[in-house]
């Protein structure tokens, strides 16, 4: 287990909006408002480095905690708000163990407390050397991600999948 790294960033985003359209006339009267404020913040450590000869380990956790408060247009009472945390622990090994076949495979597992969803999404890609210049690849991969847009929560939330082939 020799030359091993761990990698570890934290960081936030936050935005807020407010768009206001008011009437030409006295008294000044608000007749159209919209207002939104988000957070992010997400954390990661990554671990890696090589187990034997050529055989890699990367393995880790992302997480997010993300916050959305908004107002139904031109309601002083009527605001949505929610928060949530994503946490995605993963692991994938790297083998190039010939000179002409190397692959990937990894899982990664999600869950979504906004949704009390969670997903166990399995990944593999192999990539063969053809030529001098030339190589094959193919790659296969589940996916989950979490939508944020109003719809999602006015409706009820559910995180989406998808299967993806390259």
């Amino acid at each position: 287990f020799k030359k091993w790294h761990i990698n570890t960033v934290l960081a936030n985003s936050g935005l807020q909006n407010l768009r206001n359209e008011q009437t030409a006339t006295l008294p000044n009267y608000n007749i159209n408002y919209d207002y939104s404020a988000k957070n992010l913040v997400s954390f990661s450590s990554i671990l890696s480095g090589k187990i034997i000869r050529n055989l890699y380990l990367k393995t880790g956790l992302n997480l997010s905690h993300t916050f959305v408060e908004y107002n139904i247009i031109n309601s002083d009472t009527k605001y949505f708000s929610y928060s949530g945390v994503i946490v995605q622990p993963f692991i994938k090994f790297t083998n190039s163990s010939t000179q002409k076949l190397s692959y990937n495979l990894g899982l990664q597992g999600v869950y979504y407390s906004l949704g009390i969803a969670a997903f166990l999404e399995p990944r593999l890609a192999v990539t063969y050397k053809i030529g001098k210049n030339s190589k094959l690849k193919a790659a296969y991969g589940l996916y989950s991600n979490q939508s944020l847009n109003r719809l999602s929560y006015y409706n009820g939330y559910t995180p989406l999948r998808s299967h993806q082939l390259d």
